[in-house]
């Protein structure tokens, strides 16, 4: 039988955990851990991946607004498939997960 701890550890039956970035640019930091970032600009957005971010850091990022979110790196590397990095549209939700030090995956509908 699996703990109820380990339950809400995994987020089963938990519920989205949303925070809104209204302005063109944001830093990710170890408290966005587990967020869904609804990016609500109608201007293109920048979400910086720095260095440093706690083990086994993950995100999701939404385009909320007209302005398409895109990631960039610090000292970082993100790898996605066509090696995209933006949001293919506006309501789209991507995936970022730390797959070792400073090395992550976006998952989801991206574009250039």
């Amino acid at each position: 039988m699996v703990a109820l701890s380990s339950i809400t550890t995994l987020g089963l039956y938990a519920t989205a955990q949303i925070r809104t970035i209204a302005g063109t640019t944001h830093t990710l930091v170890d408290d966005d851990h587990g967020y869904i970032l609804n990016c609500t600009s109608a201007s293109a957005v920048t979400i910086t991946v720095p260095t440093g971010l706690r083990t086994g850091f993950l995100v999701g990022i939404s385009q909320g607004g007209a302005g398409k979110v895109t990631l960039a790196v610090s000292g970082t590397t993100i790898t996605e498939r066509d090696g995209k990095l933006a949001t293919a549209a506006q309501y789209v939700l991507l995936s970022l997960v730390q797959f070792s030090a400073n090395t992550y995956r976006l998952f989801g509908p991206t574009a250039a």
